[in-house]
């Protein structure tokens, strides 16, 4: 009777402890950056979950290639694909000008319109839905002055 006791604790303990490992339901986000038309490559895009509006979890974000094409991965970690299902705001960073050092010359042009470039000002909201999806966004859409 004891050992059943403690076989059953256990396993109501790997129950618990496998059910808040799985976190917040993902879906996986794929896309492009472009303005007018034209790719946007080394630009980090981050879809930060907007609890306004009901959305809860860590943001997830991703580099763009040299093709404008970014996927998502979730967290600080970045170690599962996707983001969270729900309504985002997203922030826009130019890795090109945003890391540069200053040893090639003067700064690459600043690409990236200021308001897209802060989770707090961006005018880019967009819900993410369960499944796969494609998203793209192409700035010229969102512009105000650089």
């Amino acid at each position: 009777m004891n050992s059943r006791l403690i076989y059953l604790t256990l396993l109501g303990g790997m129950t618990v402890l496998s059910a808040c490992d799985s976190g917040p339901e993902l879906a996986i986000v794929r896309g492009t950056v472009s303005d007018k038309g034209v790719p946007l490559d080394a630009v980090k895009i981050s879809f930060i979950p907007d609890v306004s509006q009901g959305s809860d979890g860590s943001s997830s974000s991703a580099y763009t290639d040299d093709l404008g094409n970014f996927e998502l991965a979730y967290g600080r970690l970045a170690d599962r694909p996707g983001a969270v299902v729900g309504w985002h705001r997203v922030a826009i960073l130019d890795a090109k000008s945003e890391n540069y050092r200053g040893n090639d010359g003067p700064p690459p042009p600043l690409r990236i319109p200021r308001a897209i470039r802060g989770a707090g000002s961006t005018p880019i909201e967009i819900e993410v839905v369960a499944g796969e999806q494609s998203i793209d966004i192409d700035i010229a859409d969102y512009q105000s002055p650089r």
